[in-house]
């Protein structure tokens, strides 16, 4: 043990040391080795109050054959952090201590309270019952006013299984929606109902919504609450069940194993819906850009405009030729401000083999295609001179199949890869296309991979790891460094930061990063064992 704390220790001094050569301050705290039961968790930022990060420790669910932290009973907790990176309280969630069992389903800061919301299935009345209490910041401790906000009966519903629950903020943290999906055995929607509240959680409207299309499968893909308690729904319409859920897909045959990626066959069509006026009013269309097809797409309503952005195919092709923004009326259908640029095959088809290409090409039967990706698309951000910005993550899934004997295991696999960052102009035209070449490979979990960005004078910060594959006899994966890459003003990229080849850097967690009011970022990180953490801050200011 004093081996590993002592190798991690030594990896922290030389992250600092070289941050100080590029003129970063950096804290760290010391690696805690925290007991069994404590260390069997996620992290997960929650945001920050003042000058305080909070954290969410939450229970981390074994998957056999998978690398993982833990399992087990453990609960949530909630853990506070000040300016120096101590930890200065770290409090359990009692949230039912009458001992009845009950669903975590997540914790929000909104103006400056902490509220988690939890759920409870009364299987008697056939009702899905969901709660809120709030947090005191300061200690940590439950507030005594847990509130029942919303019932959902399902009574009439004789396939349901059980409910799903998300929720988002408005900008201004006024408003809040949760969206319920209905679900059956094989977790397939069967209904869908959206609440709106106010930020003391009164009830302001509340409806029960169905996409419209009439064959074919729907998908719902993202929410949005303005701060007039408007909802915008971002979903899917797939033409048929069979390219839902048997998406194209292509074999990676190596001696120890073969890998089958999956990715979107491009049939299907964005549709987004607005219900404005409490939900009486409803507005909805199918999004297209002329002579293209929108393969991966965000959306974001600020000061009652709506502006989707995102990446491009050309039609019934799944390769990204390029990206585009602009802005929207829902209600109207009508686009103003439209920009779009087209990548390079060059700039997409880096970093992947062409062994791996032609595989791909010959799985869908279409050797003109080269770029297996599906993307994961940010809201457009601001920076402080005014410049827009958004990331395109490249991103596949697959399934790792390995035999022992007469024992066949199936394990998922998350492959996040480059990204790509689009400038844009006032008007939505795009000024540039930067890249930032990376590599991230696991089995089981995602919350090692993608990267925190930040901005310094000017300047974009991108901090990853990487993740080789590595299919051998007893290793599947092996972590390799810590790098942080700049994007300056005049679009030039530049590698700023690369941990020694002596070291093995702690995988960092992007899920953790909390944005604290001095323009400083924390994250959490977690060794290649899955056993120490600890939390660092980076001042950007």
């Amino acid at each position: 043990m004093k081996t590993i704390l002592t190798f991690l220790l030594i990896i922290s001094a030389t992250f600092s040391l070289s941050a100080e050569e590029i003129n970063y301050n950096v804290k760290s705290t010391e690696v805690l080795r925290d007991r069994l039961l404590e260390r069997s968790a996620g992290l997960k930022a929650i945001g920050s109050i003042n000058d305080h990060a909070y954290i969410l420790y939450q229970p981390f669910t074994a998957i056999y054959g998978g690398s993982t932290i833990g399992g087990g009973k453990m609960g949530h907790y909630i853990g506070m952090f000040d300016k120096d990176v101590n930890l200065v309280k770290k409090t359990k969630l009692n949230l039912a201590p009458d001992g009845r069992n009950v669903d975590f389903e997540g914790a929000q800061i909104i103006n400056d309270k902490i509220l988690v919301f939890f759920s409870f299935q009364n299987e008697e009345k056939k009702s899905h019952y969901l709660f809120s209490r709030s947090v005191n910041p300061a200690t940590l401790e439950l507030n005594d006013d847990s509130k029942m906000i919303a019932e959902l009966d399902y009574s009439g519903i004789s396939k349901y299984k059980r409910t799903s629950v998300q929720y988002e903020t408005s900008e201004d943290e006024s408003k809040i929606m949760f969206f319920y999906t209905v679900l059956n055995r094989k977790n397939e929607p069967l209904r869908f109902a959206i609440h709106v509240y106010d930020n003391e959680l009164n009830s302001i409207w509340q409806n029960s919504v169905s996409p419209k299309f009439k064959e074919g499968v729907f998908s719902y893909k993202q929410f949005r609450v303005d701060n007039n308690g408007d909802v915008y729904l971002l979903g899917a319409h797939y033409a048929d069940k069979k390219n839902y859920f048997d998406s194209a897909k292509f074999n990676d045959h190596d001696f120890f194993s073969k890998d089958t990626y999956f990715t979107d066959v491009p049939n299907f069509t964005y549709q987004l819906y607005k219900f404005s006026n409490n939900g009486a009013k409803e507005a909805s269309l199918d999004i297209h850009l002329d002579s293209k097809f929108i393969r991966s797409m965000n959306f974001t309503v600020l000061n009652g405009k709506t502006r989707v952005n995102g990446i491009f195919s050309d039609p019934e092709t799944i390769s990204a030729r390029g990206a585009f923004a602009f802005n929207l009326d829902v209600e109207s259908g009508k686009k103003t401000e439209i920009g779009i640029e087209t990548f390079s095959v060059e700039l997409i088809e880096k970093g992947f083999s062409e062994k791996q290409l032609n595989r791909f090409r010959r799985s869908i039967k279409d050797k003109s295609e080269y770029d297996p990706f599906d993307y994961i698309i940010s809201e457009v951000k601001t920076l402080s001179d005014g410049t827009k910005y958004y990331t395109a993550e490249q991103f596949i899934t697959g399934t790792k199949k390995e035999q022992s004997g007469n024992q066949v295991t199936y394990t998922p696999i998350y492959f996040y890869n480059n990204v790509f960052v689009i400038r844009l102009n006032a008007d939505n035209s795009i000024n540039s296309i930067d890249k930032i070449s990376k590599s991230q490979y696991s089995l089981a979990t995602t919350i090692y991979n993608s990267f925190i960005d930040f901005e310094k004078e000017g300047s974009l910060y991108f901090i990853y790891n990487t993740i080789e594959r590595k299919d051998g006899l007893f290793k599947n994966a092996e972590v390799g460094k810590t790098y942080i890459s700049k994007i300056d003003d005049s679009s030039n990229t530049s590698e700023v930061y690369k941990t020694p080849e002596s070291n093995k850097a702690p995988l960092i967690m992007p899920v953790t990063k909390v944005e604290l009011p001095d323009h400083s970022v924390l994250y959490g990180m977690m060794s290649a064992n899955f056993k120490d953490y600890k939390f660092e801050i980076i001042d950007v200011k």
